[in-house]
Formats: C-alpha cells, sequence, structure tokens
C-alpha cells in the first residue's frame, strides 16, 4: 500500500529532526574544540601574566608587591573572560618592569565559585572582573571592559604618581655627573 505522494527514497534520505542523537553528535564534537580553545587561550597568556588559583597567593601578591598589580578574576573556559585575554597579554607587556598582571581562576566550568570569601571580600559579582591594586588597597574597577585605552589611562595615572627608584627622575649635572677637579 502506497501513499499518494510518498516516495520512501526521498523520505531515506531527508535529515531527521533534531533530537536526543544530534545533542550527543553536537557534546562529543563541541565538547572538545571548547576545551581545545580554552587550553590554546591559556597557553597563549602564560607570557607575562602570573596564574594563580589560590586566594593566599592572590592576597599574597595584592598586600606585598611593591608595584601596582592588575588582577583579572575569570572563569575558566567563558568566552567573555577569554576576549580578555589577548588585551591583558598586551598590558602585560607594555607594563612589563612596572606593573605585575595577575590572572585569578575565581569560578570553575561548572560554576562552583573557587574562593566565596575572596569573591565577598572584593565584590565580584561578574567575571571577567579586573581591579587595579596600589599599595594593597583597590584603585580601579572594571566589570566586563574590553577597551584597553581605560586600562592604560588608570594605569598610566597611577604609574605617575608613584616615584620611581631613588635618584632616577633626578636630572644629571651639566659636567655629566663627574667630580669637580677631574
Amino acid at each position: 500500500m502506497s501513499v499518494r505522494g510518498h516516495n520512501p527514497a526521498a523520505v531515506a534520505l531527508a535529515p531527521r529532526p533534531p533530537g536526543r542523537h544530534a545533542w550527543r553528535l553536537f557534546a562529543a564534537t563541541a565538547g572538545p574544540a571548547a576545551c581545545l580553545f580554552a587550553l590554546l587561550s591559556a597557553v597563549g597568556c602564560a607570557d607575562q601574566t602570573v596564574h594563580v588559583t589560590r586566594a593566599d597567593e592572590l592576597r599574597k601578591h595584592i598586600l606585598r608587591e611593591d608595584r601596582p598589580v592588575l588582577v583579572c578574576f575569570y572563569k575558566f573556559g567563558c568566552v567573555t573572560s577569554m576576549a580578555l585575554d589577548p588585551g591583558l597579554l598586551q598590558l602585560a607587556e607594555e607594563y612589563r618592569d612596572r606593573v605585575v598582571v595577575v590572572r585569578y581562576l575565581h569560578l570553575y566550568p561548572w560554576f562552583q565559585v573557587n574562593s566565596i570569601s575572596l569573591g565577598f571580600e572584593h565584590r565580584i559579582l561578574i567575571v571577567p572582573t579586573v581591579i587595579l591594586f596600589v599599595n594593597g588597597r583597590e584603585r580601579e574597577r572594571w566589570v566586563a571592559d574590553y577597551y584597553l585605552p581605560h586600562y592604560r589611562r588608570a594605569l598610566d595615572g597611577v604609574l605617575a604618581e608613584t616615584p620611581g627608584p631613588a635618584g632616577a627622575d633626578a636630572p644629571l649635572p651639566a659636567d655629566g655627573g663627574q667630580a669637580p677637579g677631574r
């Protein structure tokens, strides 16, 4: 018995509507690709940035560092956090000896907060959140801000206020620093 207009060959070649099998195929292909993308982005940031996963390590960097500290609170594998990575790399390269750039793993991929007390202490509600610390105190904060001139303006302002090494800005005498009579 055949149905009018029904072609068994065309039905066999037609794509199936998405169902649970399509989801399994997507998860099997997109999962490894997302992991690879996250891994490659983390490998690219290892040049000039400090990667921290423990709250006590982060507190040590913030409180004991004599240079300004730019801390990025991020979620591993988060696309919005990974979008900030090239900018952080660029800032770390530009301000290499004057600013410490730290990336702190605040959220795991399954949305578990790394340190609840640190999250409350620094009021981290959205990732990526970037905070500039000077002498252990928060000076500036950016939430999901990808525009590098905002960071540069704040960093240049802080660096202009902080004195350099002793005598670094002092002008040399007219004789080139030679002792008199020589």
